[in-house]
């Protein structure tokens, strides 16, 4: 089962449009407070392929340095009630009924919605910390284990699985979430807790092993495919869109370990993907409401 909406190509435009003022805000936000970021995942791919969002992609990732990550979320919730800050951020320690794990930094008075679980996330980009991490293998692998972990436990918390298998082997991984979401709650595993033991440990390894230089990202599904130098933060301008926007020092290096050494291929249509959005509010108020079928 993989995650895809193929969007009426207006709200996706429009979606996409929303997200890019979304990303220049914040890359305006970062060059006056001297924090770092580059693109990431898929805008990363999308900024070097197609030099804007790939064609069917709804989202903008970013990823920031742990230190300054922690510089802007401090800024950000402090300044986000003012009514001339038209920008937010929301984590589920700064608001414990926001279900993602993903740190998110969006557009005040807007929601885009998967599912009606939870604080409504608004539209926005993603933000991945990166974590200084062991130069040691065994050390690593056992950190990206515990991480991974601690974040499906988390989803399992909320949601049931999106899996990406078929026949037999869809089945028994499906039997063993089902199982491990019934021991959740029978344990009464509090989610934010969990979401709080999960950040500890990164700033943890963080502290302990910032000497070695290297870096991980264990909000994301693989963080084995994250593994960087910290001079990927020392970054160049490209364009995107209309814009132009902080990439790593070696995109190249990095979209390979992503995405393999054929990453300026196309993938066919029926291996692409986006975050399928159910419901999308707007910031000039248009609702475009898939739960209802109903549009306002």
């Amino acid at each position: 089962m993989r995650m895809y909406k193929a969007y009426d190509p207006r709200v996706l435009k429009k979606l996409q449009r929303e997200e890019l003022e979304v990303v220049k805000a914040f890359d305006a936000l970062c060059s006056q407070q001297g924090w770092r970021y580059f693109l990431d995942f898929g805008a990363l791919l999308g900024a070097v392929r197609h030099i804007g969002f790939i064609p069917w992609d709804d989202d903008i990732d970013v990823a920031m340095p742990r230190d300054d990550f922690e510089k802007m979320r401090s800024y950000v919730l402090k300044h986000m009630q003012d009514e001339d800050f038209l920008y937010g951020y929301k984590d589920q320690l700064s608001d414990p009924e926001f279900s993602k794990y993903v740190p998110l930094f969006y557009r005040k008075g807007t929601e885009f919605l998967n599912d009606r679980i939870g604080t409504p996330p608004g539209i926005g980009i993603d933000i991945f910390p990166f974590d200084y991490t062991s130069p040691n293998p065994r050390i690593q692998k056992w950190e990206i284990f515990r991480a991974n972990l601690q974040r499906r436990l988390h989803y399992l918390c909320y949601r049931d699985p999106v899996i990406p298998f078929d026949g037999m082997l869809y089945g028994i991984v499906f039997l063993i979430c089902k199982t491990a979401r019934l021991g959740l709650r029978l344990l009464r595993i509090d989610p934010v807790k969990l979401f709080g033991s999960f950040e500890k440990a990164n700033m943890r390894s963080h502290k302990r092993y910032q000497s070695s230089g290297l870096l991980t990202c264990y909000f994301d599904l693989a963080p084995q495919k994250n593994l960087m130098n910290i001079k990927q933060f020392e970054t160049q301008e490209a364009p995107f869109e209309d814009a132009w926007l902080q990439l790593p020092a070696d995109p190249d290096k990095l979209l390979k370990m992503l995405y393999g050494s054929d990453y300026m291929q196309l993938p066919p249509e029926d291996k692409r993907v986006n975050h399928s959005a159910e419901r999308i509010l707007f910031s000039d108020g248009e609702l475009v409401d898939y739960f209802s079928k109903e549009q306002r």
